[in-house]
């Protein structure tokens, strides 16, 4: 079933690139854990390159003043002239996945190419390399460490800003928010169903804020990239729709905010997916020529692919829509929409026609939809040469798959789109991304002796500012602002451990990292007047008011929680007070409460009331 995406969502904050329309507030706790610490991010040169913390990684930079200008040429683009200054990145791969590399910035003033490689050995001025690019490279890795450089071409007259982007795509499903509501996954898959596929999923919350769904039949033919930007620029995802006779005939229901575009045009009833007055999702027929009065958007397919959770299979199921060519019901690159079980809408893609990528018949679509998606109702668009699935800002293009028109390799700059007359496109607003600590603090210090810990966090929002402040600490404890730099002499009456939370924040969402520093020699304060041993904080049940967090991982990139409210005294101890166990940790009390979705109990209610 599909899982949440390892990072908060906005509550409320609505951010474009460029600066902030309003203001939210989520906050995300990170628990360092005893490790050992990790290094700062690097000064990009081929001794210590910028180390890429996680992907998916989104980061500015420039190649004006690089610290590197060892490497003039790549092995894989002989020729080249790449003897500008570089800048030199390092990433780890956990398992194999093709990785995809890009970069804005390359306007003809500028002119940087992105590069992949396995080794940092440079031989001449030579480097080898598996794949470049003048926008966007992409490589089948191992796992293991790699390297990537964005080189400035033919000298430094050329160099220049640029913001680099890096995902990778392996057998275990990458999930990646691209808006608001807006969830993006993708899996290359060695053995599905028995046959490797490449698969892209999308969700999306149909009641997060600016979620719009349109059903678009452009003028004559379009890819759905010049569906998708005709769309307008709210535009975030969208995927290839209608069955076509020629350009510019749909043959497939469409329906647009009560607007009938199109009808089926078969004499038997056939599939098709809808939106309601109420904007829930619902899957069923249409005839000849017909309307469908309950839809308000909608957007036909052949065939239904599964009901209330059930998948439809065989041959009599198919023939129930007029379908019998092998050819058709066999593998073959598919297109589809349905929603799940909550209420969200599902669009997919599976690519086809290649050693890697099989496609999918109908009743294996089926299972997946189902199975693996998660699909409550799921419907069959126009697939094989047509189908696409367009992200904004994902690729340079916005393709994300690699439409089989393109031929039998997976072209890096994901084309051969088809023109298609249908497109379902949807709208919703930028997402925000919480910046992510890429350091771990150091865990020990003695008294008299001056601790420091440079803490740094990315912001994938490049043109975020990322602020830094104390949440709680002792007395004495401080950090710089801008740099992260956290400074604090221990002294003898310190307690022994000391609990720490600092917060980098862009403005509108916030990501702490707590720890509890161990301090050798400290003694503490004495005995408090009860007796026990204390930090100086009366009245808490079991050594202090708790403080409050949200769940997290280690790393800045954990679901962020909910501010947990502040400790009691003595007589109230409110719910962010500790336990008395003096054997557990601090955190471990925090509860997360997840709210039951409301348009999830919409339609099982729904259900019941129609059977």
């Amino acid at each position: 079933m599909w899982r949440e995406p390892p990072v908060s969502r906005d509550t409320g904050g609505i951010v474009t690139r460029r600066g902030i329309v309003s203001r939210g507030w989520v906050a995300a706790l990170v628990v360092a854990q005893p490790v050992v610490a990790l290094a700062a991010p690097g000064a990009g040169t081929l001794d210590d390159p910028v180390e890429i913390d996680a992907l998916p990684y989104i980061v500015a930079g420039s190649t004006v003043a690089a610290g590197s200008d060892a490497i003039d040429l790549y092995d894989c683009g002989p020729g080249l002239d790449e003897s500008g200054a570089e800048v030199v990145y390092a990433f780890e791969l956990p398992a194999p996945a093709r990785v995809t590399a890009w970069i804005e910035g390359d306007d003809g003033v500028v002119d940087v190419d992105v590069h992949l490689l396995e080794t940092l050995a440079v031989e001449g001025g030579t480097a080898a390399c598996v794949a470049r690019g003048n926008a966007i490279a992409e490589a089948e890795l191992p796992s293991g460490r790699h390297y990537l450089v964005v080189d400035t071409f033919e000298g430094d007259a050329q160099a220049g800003a640029y913001v680099l982007h890096v995902h990778a795509i392996g057998e275990e499903w990458l999930e990646m928010p691209v808006a608001q509501g807006v969830t993006w996954r993708a899996r290359r898959a060695s053995d599905l169903g028995g046959v490797p596929q490449v698969v892209h999923a999308l969700r999306v919350e149909l009641d997060a804020p600016g979620i719009d769904l349109q059903v678009v039949r452009p003028p004559g033919c379009a890819t759905v990239a010049q569906t998708a930007a005709m769309a307008g620029p709210t535009a975030v995802a969208a995927i290839n729709s209608s069955f076509f006779s020629g350009c510019g005939t749909p043959v497939s229901f469409m329906k647009d905010a009560g607007v009938l575009l199109a009808t089926n045009g078969a004499d038997v009833d056939r599939g098709a997916f809808g939106l309601d007055a109420a904007g829930l999702p619902m899957v069923g027929r249409t005839g000849l020529g017909a309307d469908w009065p309950e839809a308000v958007d909608g957007q036909g397919g052949i065939p239904l692919l599964a009901q209330d959770g059930v998948p439809l299979q065989g041959a009599e199921a198919w023939a129930a829509e007029g379908l019998s060519s092998p050819a058709f019901l066999g593998p073959n690159p598919r297109t589809v929409i349905g929603y799940d079980a909550e209420g969200d809408l599902l669009l997919a893609t599976v690519d086809g026609r290649r050693p890697n990528a099989t496609g999918m018949s109908l009743d294996a679509l089926a299972a997946w939809s189902v199975d693996e998606l998660g699909g409550e109702g799921v419907v069959n668009l126009d697939g094989g040469g047509s189908t696409t699935m367009w992200i904004a800002g994902v690729t340079p293009s916005g393709v994300v798959n690699y439409p089989s028109d393109g031929g039998m390799l997976e072209q890096p700059d994901h084309g051969g789109s088809r023109a298609v007359v249908g497109a379902v496109v949807i709208h919703g607003l930028p997402y925000d991304w919480p910046p992510r600590f890429q350091t771990e603090p150091g865990l020990e210090a003695a008294v008299g002796v001056p601790y420091q810990y440079d803490a740094d966090a990315i912001d994938l929002d490049v043109d975020d500012v990322v602020s830094y402040a104390v949440v709680s600490g002792p007395a004495g404890l401080s950090i710089d602002a801008s740099s992260g730099v956290v400074d604090y002499l221990p002294a003898l009456e310190d307690p022994p451990m000391i609990e720490v939370i600092i917060e980098a924040s862009d403005g509108t969402q916030a990501t702490a990292q707590a720890w509890t520093l161990v301090i050798d020699g400290a003694v503490g304060p004495g005995e408090d007047e009860s007796g026990g041993a204390g930090s100086g904080d009366a009245g808490s049940s079991g050594g202090g008011p708790g403080e409050g967090s949200g769940g997290g991982d280690d790393t800045g990139t954990g679901s962020s929680g909910a501010a947990g409210s502040a400790g009691g005294d003595g007589a109230a101890p409110g719910c962010g007070c500790r336990s008395g166990s003096p054997e557990a940790p601090w955190w471990s009390w925090l509860l997360l409460a997840i709210p039951r979705r409301r348009r999830g109990r919409a339609l099982a209610q729904r259900r019941r009331c129609s059977r």
